[in-house]
């Protein structure tokens, strides 16, 4: 048994030094002063953890409400960027689709044409070898 963390044999010797201290008359009267303080602090100690509870949990309410919401929020956002994400799908295969009616062709097999500022490089005619050859 402890109590403030004092050991059986240390209350032992707290019980002689206080026998000697206050004589044997007196100590009855100390011991239950004694325990009656005790008692008070173990009584201040726990309304203290309970009070500290209670503030926490004020604390803590606010912050989970709060937590709730954004994790709402995100998956509802993530959600939404699915969904456009599907739809821009879908609409980039439509337009594939009618502009391949409209051209003919499948434009998912087609390689992609060359931008305008490309030149092809330049290639070799009979005349332009001729030419070089007698230079």
């Amino acid at each position: 048994m402890e109590i403030f963390n004092i050991g059986v044999g240390e209350m032992i010797v707290i019980a002689i030094i206080g026998l000697l201290v206050f004589g044997p008359e007196r100590l009855p009267e100390v011991m239950r002063q004694v325990a009656k303080v005790t008692k008070q602090i173990q009584a201040l100690s726990s309304e203290f953890n309970k009070a500290l509870q209670e503030s926490l949990q004020e604390i803590e309410s606010p912050v989970n409400e709060t937590r709730e919401i954004v994790k709402r929020n995100l998956e509802e956002a993530r959600a939404t960027i699915t969904e456009t994400e599907q739809h821009i799908k879908n609409t980039e295969n439509e337009l594939a689709g009618e502009l391949a009616s409209i051209l003919g062709t499948d434009l998912m097999e087609t390689p992609p044409a060359t931008s305008p500022d490309e030149t092809p490089p330049p290639t070799e005619t009979p005349e332009t070898h001729d030419h070089e050859t007698t230079r």
